[in-house]
This record gives C-alpha cells, structure tokens and sequence, in this order.
C-alpha cells in the first residue's frame, strides 16, 4: 500500500531584468492632450497586459516628477524550487518498528518568466508570462513495516547482536581474582565480525568510552536502551535511525577486554537489567 503526502512549493529568486525603456513623454507634444485645468493626458498604452488606471487616458500633473510620465517594460526571471513527494510504502513482511529510506529523492526547479511595468521605479504590474520545468522532483520514498512486534515479558523483543556464543553472563562474576558485576553479556566472535542492532531505535552515542572502548548507544522505546562495546570500529553515528538487524559496527578488543568479543547490555530507565530477559527466543 502506498501513500503519499502533499507537495510544499519553496521559492528563491533569481531575478534578472532585460529592460526596453518606452518613454510616453518622448512620443512629443502632438501626443499629449490638454485639459480645462492645465493638466496633460497621455495616451493609453499597453505594455505586457498593462494597462494605466483611468481606463482610457493617464492624467499626469505638469508639475510632478518628469519620471512619472515614463513606462518602462522588462522581462524578470524567477527560480522556484519544487519539493519532491515523499512516498511510503507498508510491507507486512517486516516488523511494525521496521522503518527504511529507500531513496532519498531529490527537488525540482521550474523558471518563470515575468512581464513586468513598472512606473517611476515602482513596479506597476507582475504577470506571470511562461513556466518551464527545469529539473523534474524525483519522489522520496520509504519504506515501513506493519508486522506486529513479537513480545517477551511485556517488552519488546531483542535479537542477539552476534551469533557468537555467550562467554560471560550478566550478573556476578569473578575477573582477575575478584568479584565484580557484569552489567550484560559478553557475546565471543572474530575480529572484525558485524555487529547488528538489538532492536530498532536512535543512535544517542557513538565514539571511545573509557572500559567500553569503542561503543554505540541506541535508545528505544519504553525506557529501553542499549549498548554495544569493544568494537574495531564504529559503522553508527549520533543521531541514525537504525532497525534491528542493521549493521552498527565491527567486533573488537577495545577498552577493557580481554579476547575479541561483543558486551551487549541493555538499560531499563536508566538502569542496566539481563539482556536474555529481553532476547526474542527462537
């Protein structure tokens, strides 16, 4: 099924001016007609669908500016640009948080052309005369799913964000003689190996941080956070929305680590709780 949401037109200007001067004044004393009280009409005259007010003559006092008796016809241009349509389209084949720019589109630009008078350097009349198209708007489309999110204790349902095997669970346990808390799981794989986004949601950190080295922070609905560490590299920045499964970096041994390995947590407000209570059970 596909949607689509209305165009917004923005403008900005270009305007260039072609001026071809037509003085009425310079058309000599023959063309003026006289008045009862010594005032002088000019001839009507059109210039590009304009017509003077007065319908049939213009009155011009012989004492006003000299420039007032002059009408001056030129050609204007303006460039308006034409924001391009963004097209959504639903697939129940991905989950309903599943959200994915497929093509980023692109504006348009249509020139117009303008007849325009002006009189004493005030423009006296705009009249649009042509458009025409320059570029074509190339439609934005996305693509989001309707599937319905599966659930596991009232939450929504995290992947593993690598296959490896789990080497260190959350909770107690012993490093280098002493005891200490793990606040998720360490996850063992390659080096270089993908790491993919638990669940989808926003890139709120990316970058070296302290134990955790290299890390990226996703922040989801209902409170949720969660956190990938040691990576090689970092493939997420700050801000990205991501959906679950996308690739957010590279396994590594950055930080303090011992072995190259992925630690995956997650937060509930704030505070770090089992990552497999939220893992999606296959």
């Amino acid at each position: 099924m596909k949607h689509k949401l209305p165009r917004i037109a923005s403008k900005f200007t270009a305007a260039v001016f072609a001026g071809l001067t037509l003085c009425l004044s310079c058309a000599g004393a023959s063309a003026e007609q006289k008045t009862d009280d010594g005032m002088s009409l000019l001839p009507t005259m059109s210039v590009f669908g304009f017509v003077p007010s007065g319908g049939n003559t213009l009155r011009r006092d012989r004492q006003s500016d000299a420039s007032l008796s002059c009408f001056e016809s030129s050609v204007a241009y303006e460039f308006v640009s034409i924001q391009c349509d963004t097209v959504v389209t639903e697939t129940d084949e991905e989950y309903e948080d599943y959200y994915k720019v497929v093509n980023e589109g692109s504006d348009g630009a249509v020139l117009l052309t303008y007849a325009v008078a002006t009189a004493g350097g005030k423009i006296a009349s705009k009249t649009v005369v042509s458009e025409t198209v320059v570029t074509e708007p190339v439609n934005r489309e996305i693509v989001v799913g309707t599937k319905r999110l599966p659930e596991r204790h009232g939450e929504t349902a995290f992947i593993l964000p690598n296959s490896g095997p789990i080497t260190s669970g959350f909770g107690s346990r012993v490093l280098n003689g002493a005891y200490e808390k793990h606040s998720g799981v360490d996850i063992s794989a390659p080096l270089g190996d993908d790491i993919a986004a638990g669940l989808s949601g926003t890139v709120v950190k990316s970058g070296y941080y302290g134990t955790y080295g290299n890390m990226v922070m996703l922040e989801h609905e209902n409170g949720l956070e969660s956190i990938y560490a040691h990576m090689s590299s970092i493939c997420a920045n700050v801000g990205d929305r991501v959906s679950q499964g996308d690739l957010i970096g590279k396994v590594g041994e950055t930080g303090r680590a011992f072995g190259t390995h992925v630690h995956f947590e997650i937060r509930k407000d704030g505070t770090a709780v089992d990552p497999m209570n939220f893992v999606l059970s296959e």
